[in-house]
């Protein structure tokens, strides 16, 4: 029996590998480029457009808002599916959104905690050192993750979701629960948006996947439609202008953006107010350890946003972006990857985007 196991692992292995390949192939053949791309050659021949909806970065606002900015195209959600478990259809724009890495992870423990939508999970801890407050339990959440050290596995989760689905296979079945424990049955917050781009797993996260390969993720993210979540409004502009070629006059800096006539409110989920600001500096300086690898992709994804609205600019004469707002966030992102030591490897990427 467990040889059979490892056979129908070994199987699904190839399977993910050979889809993986054909992937990048394609994107190679396409000639893509981080910077300068022309990703959608024919908007007006595109049929839907599928958000690959990472977790806690805006995709329930998205739902209704990209379907204005895109109709009469269609405007889906992906069900918080990676990008190689999601179909990429021909006539199909994908589209990702990512988030500052220290506030998605802050934002995961509490829709864990809280959302009485997803029936908070009982395994979380809900007080601590911070007691039973807005944040309690939050330092023993992120202390747990970091404790997990990033190993093989005997399973990955396609066979998971397998074993789990068919009920058979004790051994591996047991495998599978415990990883599923280990991320308390809510979010595994190890580089989760990295390891949305890059891998099959979503949710949860093997020890082998805390910090997946950065290439893979890069490489899809240059065949999306890429925004984030502190310049929402921005965003749509962007998708806005890649749908229909234009924009209108409020997607001007500190207009009221692509929607103007539409009341767009954030999507809560009944959350409290939370900030990392109100949290102490020892604690938000021990997050930068699930990270890592987010950290470099969201650099690159908001880098990719101004490069679309230059275009936009170009093309329309319309300015996107305000200065200030978006010189502070990248002192943030600065500040994050210099925790990081990452500060070298910052400035040679962007000395590379300014040449």
């Amino acid at each position: 029996m467990i040889l059979a196991f490892l056979l129908f692992h070994t199987f699904l292995a190839e399977v993910v590998n050979a889809r993986e390949h054909d992937e990048l192939q394609l994107l190679q053949r396409r000639n893509v480029d981080l910077i300068g791309m022309e990703p959608f050659q024919n908007p007006k021949a595109t049929k839907s457009y599928v958000l690959i909806h990472i977790p806690k970065t805006a995709g329930s606002s998205l739902r209704g808002d990209g379907k204005a900015v895109v109709a009469p195209a269609e405007f889906k959600l992906n069900f918080e599916s990676s990008w190689v478990r999601t179909v990429h259809a021909e006539d199909q724009v994908d589209m990702a959104m990512l988030r500052f890495p220290l506030d998605h992870v802050l934002s995961q423990f509490m829709e864990c905690k809280y959302d009485q939508a997803w029936k908070p999970s009982p395994l979380v801890p809900t007080h601590g050192v911070a007691g039973h407050g807005t944040y309690g339990g939050f330092e023993e959440w992120v202390d747990h993750f970091l404790k997990m050290q990033s190993t093989a596995s005997l399973v990955s989760y396609p066979v998971c979701r397998e074993v789990l689905q068919m009920g058979q296979h004790a051994e591996l079945k047991a495998e599978c629960q415990r990883m599923q424990k280990a991320a308390y049955d809510c979010y595994n917050p190890w580089n989760m948006q990295t390891r949305y781009l890059s891998e099959f797993w979503d949710h949860f996260a093997l020890s082998s996947s805390l910090e997946p390969k950065l290439a893979p993720a890069v490489a899809h993210l240059k065949h999306t439609v890429t925004g984030v979540v502190e310049f929402y409004n921005e965003t749509l502009c962007v998708l806005y202008f890649q749908r229909h070629g234009t924009v209108p006059s409020s997607c001007s800096c500190g207009g009221a953006g692509a929607l103007p006539d539409r009341e767009s409110r954030p999507v809560l989920h009944g959350l409290p107010h939370h900030a990392l600001s109100e949290l102490p500096t020892a604690v938000v300086k021990r997050l930068h350890g699930l990270i890592r690898q987010d950290a470099q992709l969201y650099a690159m994804g908001l880098h990719r946003l101004e490069e679309e609205a230059k275009k936009v600019r170009e093309a329309t004469e319309v300015e996107i972006f305000c200065e200030e707002p978006l010189a502070m966030l990248w002192d943030r992102v600065e500040q994050m990857l210099k925790e990081l030591d990452l500060t070298s490897w910052f400035h040679e990427l962007r000395s590379g985007w300014s040449g």
